[in-house]
This record gives C-alpha cells, sequence and structure tokens, in this order.
C-alpha cells in the first residue's frame, strides 16, 4: 500500500499558491506537494502526476479555479475516482448547499495558521475514511 504523501492544493492566484508552498514546506517537510493554478488538467493525469490516487494525503481547494471548473468540481472528480481523504475548502466564495458535503472544513486561505493546524490534525489521523461517491 503506498504512502499517503503528497498535499493536493489548488488556488487561481499565483501569490497564494506562493504563500502555500512556503507554509507547506516549512511544516510538512516529509510530504511531496502538488500545486496547481487554475488550468483544467483531466483527474486521471492528476492522479498519475501524484502516482496514484492512494498516495493523495489531503486536497485543499479555492473555489475559482476557472470560470467553468470550479474547486468543487474537482474535489467531486478526485472521489469519484476513489479518493476518501479529506478536503478543506479555501475560498472566499460559499459553497452551495449540495457541494458542502464534499468537504470536511471551510478555512479562508488568509488564515494560514488556522489551516496548517486544522490539516496537521487531519494527517495525524489514522482511521480509514469511508468512500465516499457524489
Amino acid at each position: 500500500m503506498a504512502e499517503k504523501d503528497t498535499i493536493l492544493y489548488f488556488d487561481d492566484e499565483q501569490t497564494i499558491l506562493e504563500l502555500a508552498e512556503i507554509h507547506f514546506k516549512k511544516n510538512f517537510p516529509t510530504h511531496q506537494l502538488y500545486l496547481r493554478r487554475g488550468k483544467r488538467r483531466p483527474i486521471k493525469q492528476i492522479i498519475s502526476s501524484v502516482g496514484g490516487i492512494e498516495r493523495i494525503a489531503i486536497i485543499c481547494t479555492d473555489g475559482s479555479l476557472l470560470e467553468t471548473f470550479k474547486g468543487w468540481d474537482l474535489v467531486r472528480e478526485l472521489r469519484n475516482n476513489g479518493y476518501n481523504g479529506h478536503a478543506i475548502y479555501t475560498g472566499h466564495c460559499g459553497l452551495e448547499k449540495e457541494d458542502r458535503p464534499l468537504f470536511d472544513a471551510v478555512i479562508n486561505k488568509d488564515k494560514w495558521g488556522e489551516l496548517i493546524e486544522t490539516m496537521k490534525g487531519y494527517l495525524s489521523q489514522n482511521k480509514p475514511i469511508l468512500p465516499l461517491k457524489i
């Protein structure tokens, strides 16, 4: 079984991705980082790039990735492809009621301390998470 060692972070702002890289390298030095800006990539390509769905430790995403592709769409597609771990919504725009169950937490991307502590809590959990199909 592969180690869950990859953090996925998606945002449409390059400066936010640069800050994420600084914070994550400092706080999660043993994890691989997959940071992507807005650009739509096929889910299978993302999964392949990180070495398989079982390698993903946690997903953090903004809401506005592209005009027609949102963070909740990304999480839904990953879950439908077998991801059963934690997801944190970091966007400023609100989540629709039907999209809220996709996420374990909603944390404003400007609150780095809260985001890091929440991620540490989720990453330290050893209990399995039930698969979710949306």
